[in-house]
């Protein structure tokens, strides 16, 4: 059944994008990158497993890392860095494309790789120092309870209205003149 499927597969690819995968690159990457990892016998059959595998839109980037890491024994760390190896020595603009076809062939892998996507910035985002604005001083400063009167507006306008009690002027006493005051030109 596994071999039906993969052949559907291979039958479904662009013809030259088919060639690429039956060539023997995947062959010579495996061996080529598991020499400094000592990786061989059935650990570099399950290594090229990987890559073909990967090549043919069953496993995206993460899952064939797990893959390597839990099938050839190796630390997740060890697998990351033989994937990106791989992946670095793919054709200009062929890993976009695997990833394209990937999520184009497996709808719900788009909408796990995007909800993971956006906790991971949001995870980012919140471990930013806030900045200080003039809207976040603003904000603190309206928190905080300033009182410059006793009375609040509500209480000036709600207050009756007090009778104006009247203040009697004191004017002051006027100096002693002999002389009273000239008006005009009487003399």
């Amino acid at each position: 059944m596994p071999n039906q499927i993969i052949s559907t597969r291979l039958a479904n690819l662009d013809q030259e994008y088919r060639a690429f995968v039956e060539s023997d690159f995947i062959e010579e990457a495996a061996e080529v990158f598991s020499e400094p990892l000592n990786i061989s016998g059935r650990n570099l059959e399950v290594l090229q497993n990987s890559f073909y595998l990967y090549l043919l839109f069953f496993l995206n980037k993460e899952s064939t890392i797990e893959f390597i890491s839990t099938n050839c024994d190796l630390p997740k760390q060890d697998a990351s860095e033989l994937f990106a190896a791989f992946e670095t020595s793919l054709p200009d603009g062929l890993n976009e494309m695997i990833r394209g076809e990937y999520i184009s062939l497996n709808p719900s892998e788009a909408q796990t790789g995007l909800a993971s996507e956006i906790a991971e910035a949001e995870q980012t985002l919140s471990e930013i120092q806030g900045l200080r604005t003039m809207a976040g001083d603003a904000s603190v400063v309206a928190q905080a309870p300033v009182n410059t009167y006793q009375s609040s507006q509500a209480e000036i306008l709600t207050r009756p209205e007090e009778p104006a009690v009247p203040t009697p002027t004191v004017l002051p006493p006027r100096p002693p003149t002999d002389n009273p005051p000239r008006w005009g030109s009487e003399q």
